[in-house]
């Protein structure tokens, strides 16, 4: 064992039956100077191992000078500890700071010890001690400078009142009461173990009587809290176990440890409105979100009812139908509202006469009081004459999108710049949403929280299991329809455009719906005159029976129709479907059917540990492309080739969670930690959990007011032969009407012409899927036609991929995969990774054998590690992306394989090594000026051959390799 150095004195300290005892030596007041740091992770999985602390996290692999498993570490549950070394001592003040930031830059861990504890190693504990030790003014700038910025507060005229005025006196006292009452509880229930618990009741207690809040009755309940601590150890049979003696020293020890407790979190308790029944808030709804002030608000009463002061930047968290949107539009001065879609710029135009600032109208002036905009469109603001910031009031709805909607893909970019403007001189700032989601953008954690409770709405829901086997949508939608009765109103959500919405309706009719009774809302229709009706009024017209919605309900559309029933047909996380049933003002759906063929069983997950993770990673991104850039990227030595080659992989690798500043291109780019990016990250990886347990899909929303009737496990009976085959029928109807449609919009694009398309693409002439289906043409026209740029090739490019476009019959997942199978064919003739690739599964295309994704994977993944320079993406290459690339290689059909122990398994046929269309390979081929290499059964050998050696030398051999597995990794992982 180890300890910081103390003195050796000891204190008098009186205590009930002792009025003469001393502490020991080993108490805070001793100690002299602290020169260790550390953390213990018991958190059980990867991130208490050795190897996460010593190879990916990057501030630990650099400073930590020991890591060790403790005695409680077990293979299948890791537990381990982390010392750091400090270059000079620390004061007990510095070492408490220090051991506060490190508890906020790493929050999975369980905690930091404080600065008088005693270090116990384990007998036969695995470790490794390396000569590092962490520079203080490293420590300073790295860990506790970030958590110093978060504690600053805001600098505002008008500041938050002081904590006596946020809490009554009495709810202060109730709050320590219910805080004593619980901790002595826990401890008496408690079976006699180790001294933790008792130690972290007292240093718990001890902090609360330390607290200068505390009212007067308060301090008054807290004071005497050892005896009652020591009666309560005494009820669970510690003093029996260990003796009086020993249990008041761990009592006492409780002050030593303790430091002032934080202004508390009133999330469950009702500062502003007193009434004799305050409304309870359901257990959990806000058990993540911390607040500087939570209002109950009365039943009845609204946001704008209430009386309290907003501070300049805040964060409002407040249940649907609190008014948070009449609230903002009624802040004194002028404000700008900014949220995510034209439809809900279009809702606060109409109701509340807002100016709107978006790509379809752009009415807003410098003297307009209040402005609705878009994420996309926030930026461009400035390009109002007169405009000027400091007269605004800044207000984003839908805050959780900031995880949500943060894919580069999505809302990333747009995200980004909101974010960046948010610490702009704005008269203040507000962001808001009634789904709290975890966020780690710094800025966000500098902004009060306020929380606004009421009464949550209960709602009635079922989860729907429904078998996964050879027709998955099929059984699904036989599930929907078992449950669309058509004496009942239903709103279905859908995230499909195309054959299942199709069939969806066809189902309906047949089930006695008729055509006029069903109605879609989505992207492609939305700006149609009778959805138009539909955003504006917030209302369906008379004899609407079904709504088949999409994400753009979700995001935008609010309605005032009730509904009998709410099918979640199409996944949705837990948070966008509770925003989802949200968007159903008033009285809320009868019933809510979500339905899933998920198995898995696990009912709890820590969201922390995903924003760590994929904070970790981004950071050791970040890191190593800086590391790179001091490398001169634009020379032309063998180390400058492979610093540009290195920082193109991880630049891609990384490309969803961080940032490069590249606007200049004078400057060296500069990288950096994408917040909003790890923030999505964490929230796709949280949304898989949920999707794969539904156990856990239905906890999460228990908080919100969900109340889950005992799960139907069979879909639902199919229909009779002949109702299906009626069905069948009108979706075959369905999807003709559907294509043709599309063909006319391809044939009309067409007509526009190259220069015209990319003309009315460019100034918002089109919309809806006519839009879609433009977007599609251009990206194809500009992947058919490369490089180059000459007037014959684009338009022969153009009408080529008009074609394709028509020939995908409107699914962008056809074109994307076309232009991908384009680039990775290009890449074929250049790069000897991928021939050899093609040489590896000639076999299968002559003999027509069929693979699982698992044997693809493993091939792969064996050809990866065997060359020099794909070796190191071997171990990120995933099954999912391995048969992502196998199909861009070759033409492919589906094929049933029997497993090991007869089972059926899903694999892939080689139909042939060309994935082109004729007319698009004939294309690339000539536009490349030879051939594309194919490999057949007669060329196998000769290509097998190794390619020859580079005369030119090692240095330029290697500058080719590295470009060859540049555009090899950009292929598959692109």
């Amino acid at each position: 064992p180890w300890t910081a150095a103390h003195d050796k004195r000891q204190h008098h300290r009186p205590r009930p039956g002792q009025p003469n005892y001393q502490t020991t030596y080993r108490v805070k007041q001793n100690v002299t100077a602290i020169s260790l740091l550390a953390l213990d992770v018991e958190t059980g999985d990867d991130l208490s191992t050795l190897d996460y602390w010593l190879q990916r996290d990057p501030f630990a692999s650099q400073y930590a000078g020991l890591v060790h498993t403790t005695a409680s570490h077990r293979p299948e549950a890791p537990r381990c500890r982390v010392i750091f070394q400090l270059d000079q001592p620390l004061t007990i003040d510095q070492a408490e700071l220090a051991r506060k930031a490190i508890i906020d830059r790493w929050p999975f861990i369980d905690h930091a010890p404080a600065v008088n504890s005693i270090y116990y190693g384990a007998a036969g504990c695995e470790f490794v001690r390396r000569d590092v030790v962490l520079p203080v003014d490293v420590l300073q700038q790295e860990i506790i400078e970030p958590y110093q910025r978060k504690q600053k507060p805001i600098s505002e005229p008008s500041t938050l009142p002081a904590p006596a005025d946020l809490a009554n006196a009495d709810v202060v006292t109730s709050y320590v009461s219910r805080v004593l009452a619980g901790v002595l509880a826990d401890v008496a229930g408690s079976q006699a173990g180790t001294h933790d618990k008792l130690r972290g009741a007292a240093v718990r207690l001890a902090s609360i009587e330390l607290a200068e809040w505390l009212s007067a009755d308060a301090r008054t309940i807290i004071t005497g809290w050892q005896e009652r601590l020591f009666a309560a150890a005494r009820e669970s049979g510690y003093v029996a176990k260990y003796g009086e003696a020993e249990t008041w020293r761990v009592i006492s020890s409780g002050p030593d440890h303790a430091s002032p407790a934080n202004y508390p979190n009133w999330r469950t308790l009702p500062p502003k409105h007193k009434t004799s029944a305050p409304p309870e808030p359901l257990p959990g709804m806000y058990d993540h979100i911390p607040a500087d002030l939570v209002i109950n608000v009365p039943a009845g009463k609204y946001l704008a009812d209430c009386d309290f002061d907003l501070p300049e930047r805040t964060i409002l968290y407040a249940n649907t139908g609190l008014g948070k949107t009449t609230y903002a539009a009624g802040l004194p001065g002028q404000t700008v509202i900014v949220t995510s879609t034209n439809p809900a710029v279009q809702q606060l135009a109409e109701r509340y006469g807002a100016a709107r600032f978006d790509h379809i109208e752009r009415s807003a002036t410098p003297d307009s009081q209040l402005i609705a905009t878009t994420y996309e469109s926030l930026p461009k603001l400035r390009q109002i004459t007169g405009f000027e910031a400091h007269r605004y009031n800044l207000v984003i709805d839908e805050l959780h999108n900031f995880a949500a909607s943060g894919s580069k893909a999505f809302r990333g970019e747009p995200l980004e710049q909101v974010a960046d403007l948010l610490n702009g001189r704005w008269r203040r700032v507000l962001v808001m949403t009634g789904t709290p989601v975890p966020l780690s953008h710094p800025y966000f954690q500098t902004y009060k929280i306020v929380t606004a409770n009421q009464q949550p709405r209960r709602q009635l829901a079922q989860l729907v299991i429904y078998k996964s086997d050879d027709n998955p949508k099929g059984r699904r939608r036989d599930a929907v329809l078992a449950r669309c009765n058509p004496a009942q109103s239903h709103l279905i959500f859908l995230n499909n455009k195309r054959g299942e919405l199709d069939r969806t309706i066809a189902g309906l009719e047949t089930k006695g719906f008729k055509p006029g009774e069903i109605l879609t809302l989505n992207s492609g229709n939305k700006q149609e005159a009778l959805q138009q009706e539909i955003i504006r009024s917030e209302r369906l017209p008379a004899g609407i029976r079904v709504l088949i919605v999409t994400s753009v309900f979700v995001e935008a559309v609010n309605l005032r129709t009730a509904f009998d029933c709410v099918h979640l047909v199409s996944y949705l996380p837990p948070v966008l479907a509770q925003q989802l049933v949200n968007r159903i003002r008033g009285k809320g759906p009868g019933v809510v059917y979500v339905y899933s063929s998920a198995a898995g069983t696990e009912s709890k997950v820590n969201l922390g540990h995903f924003t760590s993770r994929a904070r970790s990673q981004a950071w050791q991104i970040v890191r190593q492309l800086r590391d790179l850039a001091i490398t001169d990227p634009k020379g032309t030595s063998q180390a400058a080739i492979m610093a540009r080659s290195d920082i193109r992989r991880w630049g891609a690798a990384g490309k969803d969670i961080i940032r490069i500043n590249d606007s200049d291109p004078e400057a060296d780019p500069y990288w950096d930690v994408s917040y909003i990016g790890v923030d999505y990250e964490a929230f796709r990886m949280a949304s898989e959990f949920y999707r794969a347990n539904p156990p856990a899909y239905q906890e999460a929303l228990r908080p919100y007011g969900w109340q889950w009737k005992e799960a139907a496990t069979n879909g639902g009976p199919d229909l009779d032969p002949a109702a299906a085959e009626r069905a069948d029928q009108l979706a075959a109807q369905l999807i003709d009407i559907r294509q043709a449609n599309h063909a006319e919009r391809v044939e009309a694009i067409r007509d526009m012409g190259e220069k015209g398309a990319r003309h009315a693409k460019q100034h918002s002439e089109v919309s809806g899927d006519k839009l879609d289906t433009l977007t599609q043409i251009i990206a194809l026209t500009d992947t058919l036609r490369g490089d180059d740029t000459s007037d014959v090739v684009r338009v022969q490019a153009f009408s080529l991929a008009c074609d394709q476009a028509k020939e995908a019959a409107g699914s962008a997942q056809k074109v994307q995969r076309l232009i991908r199978q384009i680039h990775t064919q290009r890449n074929r003739k250049q790069s000897p990774i991928t021939r050899q690739i093609y040489i590896e599964f000639a076999g299968e295309t002559v003999r027509g054998a069929a693979l699982t994704p698992a044997a693809i994977f493993a091939r792969l993944r064996h050809l990866y590690s065997r060359d020099p320079v794909m070796g190191a993406f071997a171990r990120t290459l995933t099954q999912k992306k391995a048969v992502m690339y196998f199909r861009e290689l070759f033409a492919t059909k589906r094929a049933k394989l029997a497993g090991p122990e007869g089972e059926r398994l899903n694999g892939w046929q080689i139909i042939s090594d060309q994935p082109l269309p004729p007319a698009v390979a004939d294309f690339v081929s000539q536009l490349a000026e030879k051939p594309i290499n194919t490999v057949s059964c007669e060329t196998t050998t000769a290509l097998a051959t190794p390619p020859p050696t580079n005369p030119a030398g090692p240095a330029k051999h290697l500058a080719e390799r590295q470009t060859e597995a540049d555009a090899c990794f950009e292929a598959v992982f692109s």
